[in-house]
């Protein structure tokens, strides 16, 4: 077999939502699961330091899971084409629901728009508490506090009187620590082709 060759697409992605384990494997059993918490133990600065990362949900939508991953790396790789304009990743940011679902390789119908209104109110909804275990890049500081990675998500848009020529725009306001992060380079490279 020859392999095909795709292009490198890269997308940065925020590291400390990599590396907390942000985006988990819903358990098929546990659907109702409303909190997990990760804690380990760490080496810095030659001392070991127990860090852990609490992650609480609604109870009607939930915590973050691989799908919502998805959702959230196209609209990084549409934040960053955005930072190559501008310079900088700045709130609020917008994009359309055909863009999201074009970026994914999505079919566009009627479901993936509530998809992706369930998944920013999810991400807007769910709260971090970090115990020394996220890094703002700014302050070159792991941090003790609660989190959020969407401070607000909403959904405008239009459609003929019949339902037909749907339109659906998005609004997304980042937290100040993500934003901060993800201007500071605190990333990792991923190639979202292959992610695909």
């Amino acid at each position: 077999m020859v392999p095909i060759a795709v292009d490198v697409d890269l997308v940065r992605f925020e590291k400390n939502l990599l590396q907390i384990g942000f985006f988990g494997a819903n358990d098929a059993r546990d659907k109702n699961r409303t909190s997990r918490r990760i804690e380990q133990v760490v080496f810095r600065n030659g001392q070991k330091v127990k860090v852990a990362a609490e992650f609480r949900g609604s109870e009607k939508l939930g915590l973050p899971s691989t799908t919502d991953r998805d959702k959230f790396i196209a609209l990084l790789k549409i934040m960053n084409e955005e930072r190559v304009v501008t310079g900088q990743i700045a709130n609020p940011v917008r994009f359309s629901g055909y863009r999201l679902i074009q970026e994914l390789g999505l079919s566009r119908n009627g479901e993936i728009y509530e998809e992706i209104v369930r998944w920013g109110k999810r991400m807007m909804d769910t709260t971090i508490t970090s115990e020394k275990v996220v890094y703002r890049a700014a302050k070159k500081v792991y941090s003790d506090e609660v989190l959020h990675v969407f401070r607000s998500f909403k959904r405008t848009g239009s459609s003929n009187l019949n339902g037909t020529d749907r339109q659906e725009h998005y609004e997304v306001m980042l937290e100040d620590w993500l934003i901060e992060n993800l201007n500071s380079r605190y990333v990792i490279p991923e190639d979202f082709n292959a992610y695909k």
